[in-house]
């Protein structure tokens, strides 16, 4: 079973750090995708992205601009609440892999403004994501695992 390591790393010294994941979050290196009908080669349009796994999300989401940038198609419009109150957003469809686990999410993913909004990640796998995983969260460590 892969195990991968979500957590953060202190460049000094090279320990986990419970500091940078209070600030980070656990995070996890995807691709971001979906193959466009059409196309001759049927090669999917994926992009890198940072992940954070949300636990307080209850749905997965995607950055606004990585969605439109990859031509994802828009299915749906969700209206979701944050802390500036109800907004309605675009749902893509959307396909997010996470390499180390061998684990992909396909699905609907929520547009939502992470970049614009000062977050690193483009990405938000929240409970959608969670269900289908085992997560270890040791804050006193600092150290983060996930499995399939």
């Amino acid at each position: 079973m892969p195990i991968l390591e979500a957590g953060w790393v202190d460049t000094k010294s090279n320990r986990w750090s419970p500091q940078l994941l209070q600030i980070h979050g656990p995070t996890a290196d995807v691709t971001v995708g979906w193959i466009i009908e059409n196309e001759e080669d049927d090669v999917p349009d994926v992009e890198p992205a940072k992940a954070l796994i949300d636990t307080g999300a209850s749905e997965s989401c995607i950055d606004e601009n990585l969605a439109i940038k990859l031509q994802l198609p828009v299915v749906d419009v969700n209206s979701m609440a944050g802390v500036g109150g109800a907004q309605d957003h675009n749902v893509y469809a959307a396909e997010v892999n996470i390499t180390a686990l061998g684990f992909k999410q396909f699905g609907r993913f929520t547009g939502v403004h992470l970049v614009a909004g000062g977050q690193t990640h483009q990405v938000l796998l929240g409970r959608t994501f969670l269900q289908d995983i085992i997560m270890v969260y040791d804050g006193r460590r600092g150290h983060v695992t996930i499995s399939v």
